[in-house]
C-alpha cells in the first residue's frame, strides 16, 4: 500500500543544532529510518547555509540505501553554517516523483531564515501539487520555534511533533510516520444544522462553502494606478465599523489609506481552517466557525462533517452543546485564528466568489477592503 508514496527528509545540520540538539536529531532519523517500509522511496536533504542530499533522485528503500543512509548519519555535526531551510525545503519537492505521493518530514530546532518566504512557497507547492503533497515538521530541542513547527505544517498540510532533550521519543516518531504514509484522498466539508422554533421537526441544513458566495465587486470601481502598486499576492485587509475607518488606517493628511479599494461583504459563516487538513492516526484537528446575525435563524442542532473520497467516503454528525452562559472565548479564537489564515495567505479571502463563481480577490488584483 505505500509503494505509491515517496518519503523526504529534510534535516538541519546548521551551526545552532550543534551538540545534543545533533544526537537527538540523529536517532530520530534513525528511528525513522527503520521504520520504513520495504519498497518506499525516500531521500535525506541536509541544509545549512546550502544543502546536498543523499542520493540524486530518491532511492527505494533497501539493506542497501538503508546503510547509505545510517553511514550519512554517523558524520552529522552540525557545521553548515546559518539555517536557509527554503532552498531546502524548495529543491527537495522539485526532485520528487510526479507520479507519487510524497510527504516531507522537516527536521529542524526551530531557528531559521526567511521563515515567512518558506510558508509562502509551501502554500503555493501544496496548490500546484497533482499529487498529494504534506510538508510535516519535527521541532529539534527544548526551545524549538513554535512559530515555525506550527506555521510550517498549516502550509504544508502536515502536522507537527516536538522532541526535547532527554525525551524518549519512538512512539511519537512512529505515530509520524504512520500519518505520513496515510493516504488522504478526501476533500472536506461542513454544515449546520438547526431546528427551528416553529416546528421542532423541522431541520434547516446551511452549507458553509455556501456563504462564500458574495456579492459582486465594480472592478470600474478601482482606479488603475492603485491597482498597479498594490501587492497581487495576498489580500490586503482593513476594517470598517459604523463610525467610518479606523484611526490607525489614515494616511498622515487624514484620509483614509485604502477608500479607493471596493468592499467586500463578510460572509455569514466562517470556517477556520477555511480548508480541513488530511485527518491523521492520534492527532487533533479543531474547526471553528464563526456565524453571523444573517446567518440562518434557529437553535443549531448539530454541525455534519463530511468527507468526499472515491476510496472512503463518509458523514459524521457532532451535536451541539449550548452554553448555560455566553461567552466570548470561543469567538476570540476564532477570530485569532482566521486572521492567522490571512496573514498566511490562506483562509476565506482567497475562496470567496462572486454571483457566477468567479474569484473576488483576482476580480479585483488582490486588493480589497472588507465590511465588518
Amino acid at each position: 500500500m505505500y509503494r505509491d508514496n515517496e518519503v523526504i527528509f529534510v534535516a538541519d545540520q546548521s551551526g545552532s543544532i550543534q551538540g545534543y540538539r545533533t544526537q537527538t536529531l540523529v536517532a530520530a532519523l534513525k528511528v525513522f529510518l527503520k521504520s520504513l517500509p520495504i519498497g518506499i522511496k525516500f531521500d535525506i536533504y541536509l541544509f545549512g547555509d546550502g544543502y546536498t542530499s543523499l542520493f540524486p533522485k530518491s532511492q527505494e528503500y533497501g539493506k542497501e540505501s538503508l546503510d547509505e543512509a545510517l553511514n550519512l548519519l554517523k558524520g552529522l555535526n552540525g557545521n553548515y553554517g546559518r539555517t536557509e531551510t527554503l532552498n531546502a525545503v524548495r529543491v527537495s519537492i522539485d526532485s520528487r516523483d510526479p507520479n507519487e505521493n510524497l510527504s516531507v518530514i522537516l527536521a529542524t530546532d526551530g531557528e531559521i531564515w526567511r521563515q515567512e518566504d518558506l510558508f509562502e512557497d509551501m502554500n503555493s507547492s501544496v496548490a500546484k501539487s497533482k499529487k498529494s503533497l504534506r510538508v510535516n515538521a519535527l521541532g529539534i530541542g527544548d526551545s524549538v520555534s513554535s512559530a515555525l513547527i506550527e506555521g510550517g505544517t498549516r502550509a504544508g498540510n502536515g502536522f507537527a511533533q516536538a522532541v526535547g532533550k532527554g525525551e524518549k521519543f519512538d512512539g511519537k516518531i512512529i505515530r509520524m510516520l504512520e500519518g505520513a504514509l496515510t493516504p488522504d484522498n478526501s476533500a472536506y466539508t461542513i454544515a449546520l444544522q438547526y431546528r427551528t422554533e416553529d416546528d421542532d421537526d423541522y431541520v434547516l441544513v446551511e452549507k458553509v462553502r455556501d456563504s462564500l458566495r458574495i456579492m459582486t465587486v465594480d472592478k470600474s470601481d478601482l482606479r488603475n494606478s492603485q491597482v498597479e502598486r498594490d501587492v497581487a499576492t495576498s489580500a490586503r485587509v482593513t476594517t470598517e465599523g459604523e463610525e467610518g475607518a479606523d484611526t490607525q488606517m489614515l494616511d498622515a493628511d487624514g484620509q483614509a489609506r485604502y477608500a479607493d479599494l471596493p468592499s467586500v461583504p463578510v460572509p455569514k459563516l466562517l470556517q477556520t481552517p477555511h480548508d480541513i487538513p488530511p485527518l491523521y492516526p492520534f492527532s487533533q484537528t479543531t474547526v471553528l466557525i464563526l456565524m453571523s446575525p444573517d446567518a440562518a435563524h434557529g437553535t443549531p442542532k448539530s454541525v455534519i462533517v463530511k468527507g468526499h473520497s472515491t476510496v472512503n467516503p463518509f458523514q459524521m454528525e457532532f451535536l451541539a452543546e449550548l452554553l448555560e452562559q455566553p461567552s466570548e472565548t470561543v469567538h476570540q479564537l476564532a477570530a485569532k485564528k482566521e486572521m492567522v489564515e490571512l496573514q498566511e495567505g490562506r483562509g476565506w479571502l482567497v475562496h470567496a466568489t462572486d454571483d457566477i463563481g468567479y474569484s473576488s480577490q483576482s476580480k479585483v488584483c488582490g486588493a480589497f477592503r472588507v465590511n465588518g
